[in-house]
């Protein structure tokens, strides 16, 4: 897969100027089109969108300091989010956040600016702006605030900012995190943390197959009703296995190692995971392929028979997870 790496990336590596990012989705929507219909796997797609986006990051990144002058110190450009796991999808919005060493704080204006136009240039590419607020622009700052931040996460439970800084991963830039991952490390200990990034993770649960069999046209989300689960539940046992960045799948594979998850457990909600990804991509090149935009709902009635029982397995398989996650994390009570 490492050619496919460098045969797609090529593009954004090789753009000449912002007027050629408007074509970006399209180009990453043939890449999907074209690994989905070798057989390659969802996550494994997933991975190669991700070094595409990266690619693409890292000339507009290239760009912005071309034009402002070299950085007055060094920085990092941090994915959040579906790219900081490298999992992306058709449908995807910015996450992101600049950090620069502390040295830099008394010329912040310089990475503000740069922030600004790597948000912006990325809007042009068709990466709407995060609902949130979670970019650059918003959010940029010396590492220390950030290492703070990562603290405060652990020792004051904050599970929603705590989900953010798990799912970083530096695209640009030479600033090192380490005593970021060294605060977050201490997460894997900390009971408290653990248990509300559970609840989190329960709050998002599938439809039961009963509802499902009897709405007429029956529609589900992709991402809220099954994909979600997995990767949050996965983040929280990951990180109770002392592994506090990576995939969904790396970090199940960290649960299992470290007992935390069984091997019959860690067997089927892999496979969930890899069935839940590919048909969301699936279902995004059909609908782009229809002249409708990506989304992450589908009807159960436009679905091959096989995808539809799939799907209700996979179901299944979140369900159980969840019922021994409540368990394991005592969110019952």
């Amino acid at each position: 897969m490492a050619f496919t790496d460098a045969a797609a990336c090529l593009r954004p590596a090789r753009l000449r100027s912002r007027a050629g990012l408007a074509g970006h989705p399209r180009s990453v929507a043939r890449i999907v089109s074209a690994l989905l219909r070798r057989g390659v796997d969802g996550p494994e797609v997933a991975r190669v969108v991700a070094r595409v986006n990266d690619a693409l990051l890292r000339r507009l990144v290239t760009w912005g300091t071309a034009e402002l002058g070299p950085p007055p110190a060094p920085f990092a450009w941090i994915a959040w989010g579906s790219q900081g796991r490298m999992e992306q999808t058709l449908l995807t919005d910015q996450d992101n956040a600049l950090v620069y060493a502390d040295e830099g704080d008394a010329s912040r204006a310089w990475y503000a600016a740069l922030a600004e136009r790597v948000n912006e240039a990325l809007v042009t590419a068709g990466f709407p702006e995060c609902p949130g607020g979670h970019m650059a622009k918003h959010d940029h700052g010396p590492l220390s605030r950030f290492v703070r931040r990562a603290a405060t996460c652990v020792d004051k439970p904050d599970a929603h900012d705590a989900e953010i800084l798990l799912d970083r991963r530096r695209l640009a830039g030479r600033l090192p995190l380490a005593a970021i991952d060294a605060e977050l490390a201490r997460g894997a200990g900390a009971s408290r943390l653990l248990h509300f990034l559970a609840i989190e993770a329960l709050e998002l649960s599938p439809p039961s197959p009963l509802v499902l069999s009897l709405r007429r046209g029956a529609e589900v989300d992709l991402k809220r009703h099954g994909l979600s689960p997995l990767v949050f539940l996965a983040r929280c046992h990951g990180l109770e296995a002392g592994a506090t960045s990576g995939t969904t799948l790396a970090r199940l594979e960290a649960a299992r190692r470290a007992g935390v998850l069984s091997a019959d457990a860690h067997a089927e909600i892999g496979e969930a995971y890899r069935f839940l990804l590919g048909l969301q991509l699936r279902a995004q090149v059909r609908a782009l392929e229809a002249g409708e935009p990506p989304a992450n709902r589908v009807r159960l009635d436009a679905l091959a028979p096989p995808e539809r029982a799939g799907l209700l397995r996979a179901f299944r398989v979140v369900k159980r997870w969840q019922a021994r996650a409540a368990y394991h994390y005592q969110t019952l009570g």
